[in-house]
């Protein structure tokens, strides 16, 4: 029970008793018969929530890329994360991850990468050694693996920069 001024007593708001989780949606306090005073909520009852000032009906809630599930609590799109979903993601890994783009650029916008200097492909995980791409079979001279720009990892037996030459 809630005493508005010394002559009344509110007991309900909005047909719930007051005192209890659900008055004002559980984000305000009745101050009088069916008037919710809000906290960090808009709407008659409080039942629209705040995340970061913006409502959640908002279409810029959580930077447009999730939902106002609670108070200052965005749950984000797939493609972006953050507090209030404001970084995003490149192939499931953060924009601010060192290894995003494979580690050889940077996360523009959503699965947009610009890859570094002799690094190619949607995710920036394709190099060329002596001008073949990485991911052909004929790299390395189909005797070993490209690992970086111009730089072959051998199979057993073989060797030189570009595995061409047997070992004896």
């Amino acid at each position: 029970m809630f005493f508005s001024d010394f002559w009344k007593i509110i007991s309900t708001c909005f047909g719930y008793p007051v005192n209890k989780s659900i008055e004002c949606s559980g984000r305000g306090k009745c101050i009088d018969d069916d008037v919710c005073n809000c906290i960090s909520a808009i709407g008659m009852e409080c039942e629209i929530p705040l995340c970061f000032n913006i409502p959640a009906n908002d279409s810029n809630v959580c930077n447009g890329h999730g939902n106002c599930t609670n108070t200052d609590e965005c749950k984000c799109e797939i493609g972006w994360e953050g507090i209030d979903c404001n970084i995003h993601q490149c192939f499931g890994i953060s924009s601010l991850d060192a290894s995003v783009c494979s580690g050889n650029g940077n996360c523009l916008s959503m699965d947009v990468c610009e890859c570094n200097e002799n690094w190619f492909g949607e995710q920036c995980n394709i190099t060329k050694c002596f001008e073949i791409f990485s991911n052909d079979s004929n790299v390395c001279s189909g005797h070993g693996t490209c690992i970086n720009t111009d730089e072959c990892h051998c199979k057993n037996g073989w060797e030189a920069d570009e595995c061409n030459v047997p070992k004896c």
